[in-house]
This record gives structure tokens, C-alpha cells and sequence, in this order.
């Protein structure tokens, strides 16, 4: 779906959208091709004017035991296989970039299977597939085999990404980068689009050259290699049984490309138990030996013994310079073995959301598996960072000038390029979002990002290229009580909890100026942190404590490491801020003194957090996978109570669950117009101001919405209230606030990523729905990690603002195409 593009591009970065706003619509080439009703018309035989290769594929939607091409198209997991036969079309003189002789047409090749591939890119209208040959053939020059992808590059207009990446990969020495080379694509006499044929990420031979093991090589040196492994955890096969995963201490997930690892360990091609704990032990001893402050492991075996510098330099770079949206976070991160050899980034693959016209500066500092962690403090990797960029340098100089390599891709594949437009409908997918589609100028804004990206290394390169890490020092009472460490820019996630003194609260952590510290804070160097403590009598303690939650699902694959567990403490200028943790089963899911969840395996875990005083409250934490469990959409909100009753100065909570289970439900808005009756606070808690009756409206991210009644009665004149426990008046905007009432350095810097541009005491209202009244609230209920959100300075509980604002444009833009 190309309003998914449209919305991250446009939606996203505003300077990407002002560069297009000027575009010139293009018109169609003299006797183009135009759409039919309703189908495409085009003139077959004209592609072969467009000067690059012809794949006509010819689907048998009778054969016996597969399916059609609208089966195979509407197959979610890929299940659904087709055969029949292909051959290429090659124009006169054609040699691609792997051949020194022309290359002829192949005439017709069987298929065993053809079948869809990707997982987000499935969503859209331009489907990519993966092929195999019943025979092995070498097509364009790529080498003989018979595992084949057609690349739809649905996400990238200027269909230039993927190819640039491999350009550069090659070029950059990194072993195995997947070849492709362009092709107009038939099937069954549908003109599909502009496609990359391109070889598949799979051990054999010209592919990843590296022995594939058998089930007998389960002693050295057979049982060194060869592995291909990917990040994250597997998509299992529709029957197959569930794979084992290596699963690192620090929390790093990988599982078996080649050989697969299976719990059932009969099946075919499987890798053994012994391969299994022989992989799991290298990935841990590699990871030992980073993370230890002199590099090397406990047998004193250095980081660049298990780990070859020389290609994790250069993916680092490549991703990073390029600025990869998958980088490091999906299973097209790649590492493999080699026998008797050491472990290897790469090969690189799918980079259609790279180089994605957000701002050409800074480096990529989340998890990038144990990369951060040598940049910062190992020299001799830190060398190799150097010697790369001086060769990448010369790789982008040579793609981006007059007459380069950018160049040369354009035209060849500017025709193939004017048919996909067509056959993709960009001129009106773009006019949806009032901008005119060009191709020129869509591929000018792509040469003068990664120009502007190339100085900004260039010129900052000796300052930033090793700050990578930064470490907090907590200090109480004079002695250091833990020193935790994080990549730069981020939060510190791991804050000690303060140690407990005797008729004193803990306020907060501070620096040395007595800034406060707290884990929404960018640490951007070496900071030392005290404990700042005062008298229990002159401290506001807690009384209550609120959680966003109560019934939290957590998938596996796709929700991350961790689950940081916000809260909303009453009264709201509570100084108390210890809580204790606990999980009924840390085998499941274990928690630390901040509240961060971290989930280990399938099952449920009662997840409990305690006040001095007593009070707790208790949530549900489900931990599943999505593959066994699939999540589905939210059709029904429901409050634990559709009408409240409370008290004139009294606290309450609208506990919202959406149903059916598990869904995607992460953010819950709420709002009111009976401000005078209560002020909605954060988490659906509100402070019940005067006697009255208000109607609160909360609503899902996608419109799901239902109502609560709260009723306020008189207050108890019996009773009486410290003063300080009532919120400030609403109608005072936070923005008003002293600027001493935030630190100074807890306003991010800016930033191409949604989390950085939050920051404290944003109204959620901004989340592009109708703005409710001044004093009315919304807030995030469920799922959202401490990097995603704001805080609230008088609540310490969760606003997410920007990213509130971004999800919600996002959606309300998929509403109206789906409209």
C-alpha cells in the first residue's frame, strides 16, 4: 500500500515534504501506457524497448497441489505456492553488472514453487516474491542456483535503495552481498511493475559460501561451521514445529537461518542439540569478551578473536551512514560462521527505508548488537571505524557525482521506471497528499541527502565517531553505589533504587549542579549522580499509587526486550518516589526496582508494585508469541465501571481493557468537557473537583471508543485535605511553569527519531484529533516503553506526545484510504 510510503515520508519528516512540494508532474511518454477499466492495458512488447531484461512468468493455476495467483497473493504467512515456468528476455548487447559478455535470453525455466515473500513490503500492492528454479541456472550473470527474490521495492519511488546498498557493500569488501540487477516483471500476462531480480540471503554455493551442516558434524572442526543466523526471533513455518533461540545475557535474540534449530529434533534438516549449544556458547563468549572493560573474556581471548572487525565495521557503516530504518532491529540483520573461522556481519539486506531524507546528521545510537559497546572502548575497532570511512568516502563521492554511479542506474532504468509509475499509480497516490509525483526530482532529493550526509561525517567525524556509550556514576553518602552505562543520547534505563535512611525520603537523584536526574534524561557524557535525601517530616509522602495497565499483553516477536511499567503517584506532589517490585514468576517475566518488565517466555506473571505505607496494586502481565497466538484488531473498549463515584477531592481511575485479546490497542485518549466537575490527570486518573456528574470519552488509536460517567458527590466537611495533595488549576497551561522547573539540559536535541522530540508537560491534545478543553487530559495506557515517552513532571507518568501526534496522523491517514 503506497499510502503506508506516502505517510512515513511525509507525514514523518517535513523537510522530505517541502522538498516535494515544488515537484512538476510528469507526463506519460508518448504512446504510453494507459489503465483499461479496470485492469492495466499495457503493450507488452514495447518493455523491450526499455533496454533492460524481460522476467515472464507463466503461473499453471491448475496444477495440482498449488494454488492461483489471487491465493498465492492473499496467502498472509506465505503458505500458498504456485508453479509454471519463467524465462528471461535480455536486450541485444545487455551485460549487467556481473557479466563482460553480453547475456542471452534463457528460454523457459521450471519453477518448482513461486510464493510471496517479505513482511511488511506483503502488505502493499506491489507483491515481491521468492522463486525456485527446478534446476539451478545462472541468470544475469549472478551465478548458478536455484533460489531466486524478486525485490518490489515498494517503499522506495526512486527504486534505487536496495541496489545503491549493494553497490556499496561490494565495494566496501563485505563478503557475500547479494547481487540484483533490475527487470520489467510479467506474470501471467499482468504487467507487475519495476522489480529487482536478486539472489536470496541462503548458504550455498554463490550465495554465502560457507559448509552446510549435517546432522553428523557434531564434533570439531565440522561442528565450527558453517552458521547462518538472524536477529529476532523466527517467523515458524504454517505446521512446523517452534525453533529454539540463542538468547544472550545481555538480551540479544537470535535464531538458525542455516541450520534451523527445532525443539523436535526429527525434523528434517534440522540442526542438532549439540550445533545448538556449540552456537549459543560462540554468540556467548563473543558478547563476553565485548562487554568486559579490557575487551577480552574471562580466558583473557580478545573481542577480535570471536569477531571480525573488519566487516562489523563495515556494516556498522554502511547502516548507519545510510541510516537504515531496519537497522539492527529486524531479522534481515545477518550474521554467519564460517568453520574454524570467526563470526560475521552480513550479508546486507533490505534497505528500501534507508536513506530516508530525515536529518543527514548524527550517528544511530540505539541497540546496534554489541557495535556501541566497542566504538566507545575498543581501540583497535575504533582504527578500523577510520580506515572505513576514508574508503566509504571515496564509495559516495564516486555514486553521487556528474556522470557517477547514481547516474548510470538512473538511466537504465529511467523507461522501467516510467511504465512502474503508471502501472503504480504514484502521480495519484502522491496527489492524495497534494504533492506531484517526479521521478528526477525524487532522485535529486536522494543524491543531495546522502551529499549533505557525507560532510556532516566528514566534518564531525573526529568528535563523534566514539561517543558511542556514556556512563552515569551514582554516589550516596560519599561512596558509589552502582555505575550504569548507556548508548549516547539515550536514557540512563537503569537507575539504582536509593538506599533506605532512617527518618529521611528519598527525593530524586541529582547532578552535581542539582539538576534533577530521572530516565526521560539524554545523557551526552559522563555524568556523576547523587542521592539527595530530606527529613521524613518535611516530606509530602505517597498515598496512592496508579498504574496506565492493569492487563498487559506482550509479544515476543515484535514488542521489543523490555516493558518499562509507568506509574501515577497521588498526591501529584508526592516526594516519594521508592517503589518495590515484584513478579510472582521472574521465570516469565522479571522485574526491576524502575518498574522495567522483562519478558523471558510464554506465560503469565502477576507483575506487583508497593508503597511504603502498604499500598499496592497488582497487573497482569501476559507474555505470548504472535505466531501462536495472532494478534487482532480491537473492535470493543470497555471500563471496569461505567459509572464512578467519588467524593469532591477524592482520586479515581477509569480502568479501560480492550477486547478481543491479544491487539495491537498501545494508546487510550481521554477527554471532558465537564472540566469543573474533574480534571483528567494522566493513565485515565482524575481528581474529582466539585459535586456534578461528567461524561469522560475514551478512544482507541483507531477510533474504537466508549464512555464513562463520573458522578461527584459533596465532600465529607468531617474530612479535611492537606492543601498540597489538590492538583494546580488546569487552566494555568504547564508551558507557564519557571523554566527552573525543568532542567534545562531535559530538552532533547532535535532529532530524526519520534521518541527523541518529546518532552515533559506536552498536552496530548496535539495527537491530531479535535482539541478538547484546556483542562481536559488525555493519556497512554498501555504498552509504551520509557524511550517512547514524556514525563510528567508533577505525576512522573507518561505523555508520549510527539509520538502520540505522529501514530495518530499515521492512522487517521490509513482511515482515509481505507475510506
Amino acid at each position: 500500500m503506497k499510502n503506508r510510503f506516502i505517510s512515513r515520508r511525509m507525514i514523518g519528516p517535513a523537510a522530505a515534504l517541502a522538498m516535494c512540494l515544488s515537484f512538476a508532474p510528469m507526463l506519460p511518454p508518448p504512446g504510453g501506457y494507459a489503465y483499461a477499466e479496470g485492469a492495466e492495458a499495457f503493450d507488452l512488447e514495447q518493455l523491450k524497448d526499455n533496454g533492460i531484461p524481460t522476467l515472464f512468468i507463466s503461473i499453471d493455476e491448475t496444477a495440482e497441489g498449488f494454488g492461483t495467483i489471487q491465493e498465492m497473493n492473499e496467502s498472509v504467512d506465505h503458505s500458498v505456492e504456485c508453479t509454471g515456468t519463467v524465462r528471461l528476455e535480455v536486450p541485444e548487447g545487455y551485460t549487467g553488472d556481473y557479466s563482460t559478455e553480453p547475456l542471452s535470453d534463457t528460454g523457459e525455466l521450471k519453477l518448482a514453487y513461486i510464493r510471496g515473500r517479505g513482511n511488511s513490503t506483503w502488505e502493499g500492492k506491489k507483491k515481491p516474491y521468492k522463486l525456485k528454479l527446478d534446476k539451478g541456472a545462472d541468470l544475469l550473470g549472478m551465478g548458478k542456483n536455484k533460489h531466486w527474490v524478486l525485490l518490489s521495492n515498494e517503499s522506495d519511488d526512486t527504486l534505487l535503495r536496495n541496489r545503491l546498498t549493494s553497490y556499496i557493500g561490494t565495494e566496501l569488501g563485505l563478503a557475500y552481498t547479494p547481487q540484483m540487477l533490475p527487470v520489467d516483471i510479467v506474470m501471467n500476462g499482468d504487467y507487475l511493475g519495476s522489480y529487482y531480480l536478486s539472489e536470496q540471503v541462503r548458504v550455498g554455493n554463490s550465495r554465502i559460501d560457507i559448509p552446510e551442516l549435517t546432522a553428523e558434524d557434531n564434533k570439531e572442526p565440522e561442528i565450527t561451521g558453517g552458521y547462518l543466523l538472524g536477529l529476532g526471533r523466527h517467523n515458524d513455518k504454517d505446521g512446523e514445529p517452534a525453533t529454539k533461540h540463542i538468547v544472550t545475557k545481555e538480551g540479544e535474540v537470535f535464531f538458525g537461518e542455516s541450520p534451523e534449530f527445532y525443539f523436535d529434533s526429527s525434523v528434517e534438516d534440522a540442526g542438532t542439540n549439540a550445533q545448538f549449544a556449540y552456537i549459543s556458547d560462540y554468540f556467548q563468549k563473543t558478547e563476553n569478551a565485548i562487554m568486559s572493560n579490557d575487551s577480552t573474556d574471562e580466558n583473557g581471548v580478545s573481542a577480535g578473536d570471536y569477531l571480525d572487525f573488519e566487516a562489523a565495521a563495515s556494516y556498522w557503516w554502511v547502516n548507519n551512514f545510510l541510516k537504515n530504518a531496519d537497522a539492527f532491529a529486524t531479522s534481515s540483520t545477518y550474521l554467519y560462521k564460517e568453520r574454524n573461522g570467526k563470526l560475521f556481519f552480513g550479508p546486507l539486506w533490505d534497505f528500501d527505508q534507508s536513506m530516508d531524507g530525515s536529518s543527514p546528521e548524527g550517528f544511530y545510537d540505539g541497540n546496534t548488537l554489541w557495535l556501541n559497546r566497542l566504538r566507545a572502548f575498543n581501540a583497535d575497532y575504533q582504527q578500523i571505524l577510520f580506515e572505513k570511512w576514508d574508503e566509504l568516502d571515496g564509495i559516495i563521492t564516486d555514486i553521487v557525482k556528474e556522470g557517477g554511479v547514481m547516474d548510470r542506474y538512473v538511466a537504465e532504468l529511467y523507461p522501467s521506471e516510467q511504465d512502474n509509475e503508471i502501472r503504480c499509480n504514484l502521480k495519484e497516490i502522491y496527489a492524495e497528499f497534494g504533492v506531484d509525483f517526479d521521478y528526477k526530482q525524487q532522485v535529486e532529493s536522494l543524491r543531495s541527502w546522502l551529499k549533505e550526509r557525507q560532510q556532516w561525517v566528514r566534518d564531525n567525524i573526529s568528535d563523534q565517531l566514539t561517543k558511542a556509550r556514556v556512563r552515569a556514576t551514582f554516589i550516596c553518602d560519599g561512596e558509589v553505589l552502582t555505575v550504569s552505562e548507556q548508548d549516547y543520547r539515550c536514557p540512563i534505563a537503569d537507575i539504582p533504587t536509593a538506599p533506605l535512611k532512617e527518618g529521611y525520603v528519598f527525593k530524586e537523584w541529582q547532578t552535581e549542579d542539582g539538576t534533577p536526574f530521572d530516565v526521560y534524561m539524554e545523557i551526552t557524557d559522563n555524568v556523576t549522580v547523587y542521592a539527595a535525601y530530606i527529613p521524613e517530616a518535611e516530606a509530602v509522602m505517597a498515598d496512592d499509587i496508579f498504574l496506565p495497565a492493569y492487563d498487559i499483553w506482550f509479544d515476543l516477536r515484535t514488542d521489543g526486550k523490555k516493558h518499562t511499567q509507568s506509574t501515577v503517584v497521588i498526591p501529584e506532589d508526592a516526594q516519594e518516589k521508592v517503589f518495590e517490585w515484584t513478579s510472582s514468576d521472574p521465570a516469565v517475566a522479571s522485574v526491576d526496582n524502575s518498574g522495567t518488565v522483562t519478558p523471558h517466555t510464554v506465560g503469565d506473571a502477576i507483575i506487583t508494585v508497593k508503597l511504603r505505607n502498604g499500598v499496592e496494586k497488582k497487573l497482569s502481565f501476559h507474555v505470548y508469541d504472535s505466531q501462536v497466538t495472532p494478534k487482532q484488531e480491537t473492535t470493543e473498549l470497555t471500563c471496569e465501571s461505567d459509572t464512578i463515584t467519588v467524593k469532591a477531592g477524592e482520586y479515581g481511575q477509569i480502568i479501560v481493557s480492550s477486547s478481543p485479546k491479544p491487539n495491537d490497542d498501545t494508546y487510550y485518549f481521554y477527554s471532558t468537557e465537564d472540566t469543573a466537575v474533574v480534571e483528567l490527570i494522566d493513565s485515565g486518573v482524575f481528581y474529582a473537583r466539585s459535586p456534578g456528574e461528567a461524561l469522560v470519552r475514551i478512544e482507541n488509536l483507531y477510533g474504537v471508543e466508549t464512555l464513562c460517567r463520573i458522578i461527584v458527590t459533596e465532600r465529607d466537611t468531617s474530612e479535611s485535605e492537606p492543601e498540597s495533595s489538590q492538583p494546580e488549576d488546569s487552566s494555568q497551561p504547564e508551558d507557564s511553569e519557571p523554566e527552573s522547573s525543568e532542567p534545562e539540559d531535559s530538552q532533547p536535541e532535535e532529532s530524526s527519531h519520534p521518541e527523541d522530540s518529546s518532552r515533559p508537560g506536552e498536552s496530548s491534545s496535539a495527537a491530531g484529533k479535535e482539541e478538547p478543553p484546556e483542562s481536559s487530559g488525555s493519556s497512554k495506557a498501555e504498552g509504551q516503553t520509557s524511550a517512547d515517552k514524556g514525563g510528567n513532571p508533577k505525576t512522573g507518568a507518561a505523555a508520549g506526545t510527539l509520538l502520540f501526534a505522529a501514530a495518530a496522523a499515521a492512522a487517521a491517514a490509513v482511515r482515509r484510504r481505507k475510506d
